[in-house]
């Protein structure tokens, strides 16, 4: 259950940021932005960090055997989920890496649609988690 919690405790830090910063992003002046970025970025690399180890502990637990991931309904919905969180942590580590950048040079427009992309995977993923939840796990 600990696991668990600090799961959805985490996935709630770094997801429930995306929507305020990408909204921030067309209205903020570039100083505010910026500080924004950093300060949304320290926050995101802690929950992340701290999703993937609480993310890796349960499927196991539930999965009983690796040959359960591509041999069943659950186990495959879980692949699918993987490829979404995949695709919202490559956004975010791009925006780690690029956004002060695209700030300074006066990019708002892409950094903004850049933005709001990643909230939107995140709901994917929050919608196949959703789903997951509500079959039953291989015995």
């Amino acid at each position: 259950m600990g696991a668990a919690t600090l799961h959805v405790l985490t996935a709630g830090a770094w997801i429930g940021g995306l929507f305020p910063l990408w909204r921030s992003a067309r209205v903020a002046s570039d100083a505010t932005r910026l500080a924004l970025l950093r300060a949304f970025h320290a926050v995101a690399l802690t929950a992340v960090s701290l999703l993937a180890s609480s993310g890796l502990y349960q499927p196991f637990k539930r999965l009983g055997s690796l040959a359960n991931l591509f041999s069943t309904p659950w186990g495959l919905l879980l692949v699918v989920k993987q490829l979404f969180v995949r695709s919202v942590r490559a956004l975010g580590y791009g925006h780690w890496r690029g956004s002060e950048q695209a700030v300074s040079a006066g990019e708002r427009v892409s950094l903004r649609a850049s933005l709001g992309r990643e909230p939107l995977l995140a709901c994917t993923v929050i919608a196949v988690t959703s789903v997951l939840t509500s079959i039953a796990p291989p015995e």
